[in-house]
């Protein structure tokens, strides 16, 4: 689906098209009408694209990674591109649906910064740098609710827990590249007039970023601790469980000795005699209870 923007500003206009989801009726639009390359069509599609900032000819490429909630996943995050191809006065940018944008809020504040296709887009890599934040508060929600879960820690809240380290590493890796691709956009247009707007917008998503990359690194370290102790405990109570069923095992080991020897047809002490099966038992009873005793001493039980 494409989505046309007229865009006003007070020096000049630009169009931006907003492409969700592609398909192949809608590349054909965009090979016929606007003259794009297939080429640069299949770099702003494909899904496992890095982050980079790009100049191709006339085109400038900007690819940008954010966090997408998986939907088959409980509070799992993954990397999803957002490309933007700009030529002349017009950009494109193309998404999944997955990735939600506020178009309206977007224009509205692009243009009150005197819009241009800079402000365009340093707006939205602002609004969906601040992802990474929300998706890391809710990562660290997750995690806080199974710190709290630890006395009955499971296999199952293991695996929640892999999952949510698994997410913070997924998202420290994307917001290193995307560091790496402002780094170079602030290098590129230094060569270049920025206008004041446009250097406090970079500047503020620099910050937003920087401040994700901390909180980040802070959550996985937290999260690989807490997933170290909760394998520690499970360790811990497999123990108890084997140490108890060894030593229950050994204790129900002597009446199965005993009454293994007197089913023997062999001639055995207090094997005769109407009561022999109670004198039998009691002597059973009393070796249990005196296992039972000395496992106790030990600290077995």
């Amino acid at each position: 689906m494409i989505i046309k923007h007229i865009i006003e500003g007070k020096r000049n206009s630009f169009t931006w098209f907003d492409v969700c989801d592609i398909n192949e009726s809608d590349k054909n639009v965009l090979i016929e009408n606007h003259e794009l390359n297939p080429r640069h069509i299949a770099y702003a599609t494909d899904q496992h694209e890095r982050a980079r900032y790009d100049q191709q000819g006339n085109i400038n490429i900007l690819i940008y990674n954010l966090p997408v909630k998986k939907e088959d996943t409980v509070n799992s995050f993954v990397l999803e591109p957002i490309t933007f191809l700009i030529k002349k006065n017009t950009v494109f940018t193309f998404r999944s649906k997955a990735l939600e944008i506020d178009a309206q809020k977007i224009i509205t504040k692009a243009t009150c910064y005197d819009a241009s296709i800079r402000t365009l887009i340093f707006t939205i890599l602002y609004q969906i740098s601040i992802y990474y934040q929300n998706a890391i508060d809710v990562l660290n929600q997750t995690r806080d609710y199974y710190l709290s879960n630890l006395h009955k820690i499971s296999n199952q809240n293991l695996i929640q827990l892999s999952n949510v380290e698994r997410s913070l590493v997924y998202l420290a890796s994307g917001i290193k590249t995307n560091l790496l691709v402002l780094e170079k956009i602030t290098e590129n247009q230094n060569s270049r007039k920025l206008s004041q707007t446009e250097k406090k917008l970079l500047h503020n998503i620099v910050i937003e970023v920087h401040q994700a990359e901390q909180t980040v690194e802070i959550a996985l370290e937290v999260t690989e601790r807490i997933s170290t102790t909760s394998n520690n405990l499970l360790n811990n109570n497999l123990n108890d469980v084997m140490r108890f069923l060894t030593v229950w095992s050994l204790v129900l080991t002597i009446p199965t000795i005993i009454t293994g020897f007197y089913g023997m047809n062999v001639a055995l002490p207090f094997a005769k005699g109407s009561i022999a099966w109670v004198n039998i038992t009691i002597a059973t009873i009393i070796m249990i209870i005196i296992l039972v005793i000395f496992f106790k001493i030990r600290k077995l039980f």
